[in-house]
């Protein structure tokens, strides 16, 4: 970790430092299919107990979110210099996804 959180770039310089904003929409068809599916990976892959999946899906946002922290990061990306810093998200429900704005709309959302 110590050598992923480095102030020092090859060459002895500052790094270069990066942060994307992006947004991405999705429509829940089926809440308890897609509850299910992410519960089922919780279990599987981060080894989760039954109260611990559960405080990661209350609801489809967590569940959301839980499932960009199961599906993150690519680990090769640091064999070509890019090496992660942090992260965060919020997940929240909106009237309408990207698909269904004007081009005038999504300009005027940042997107």
């Amino acid at each position: 970790m110590a050598d992923e959180m480095s102030l020092v770039r090859k060459g002895g310089r500052a790094p270069v430092r990066l942060s994307v904003t992006a947004r991405w929409d999705f429509e829940v068809r089926d809440e308890a299919d897609f509850l299910a599916y992410v519960r089922k990976r919780l279990a599987a892959e981060r080894g989760y107990d039954p109260e611990a999946v559960d405080q990661h899906t209350r609801n489809v946002e967590q569940a959301l979110l839980a499932l960009f922290e199961l599906d993150s990061w690519p680990a090769d990306y640091a064999k070509a210099g890019l090496v992660g810093a942090g992260s965060g998200g919020n997940v929240e429900r909106v009237d309408r996804t990207l698909f269904e704005m004007t081009d005038d709309e999504r300009a005027d959302s940042g997107f």
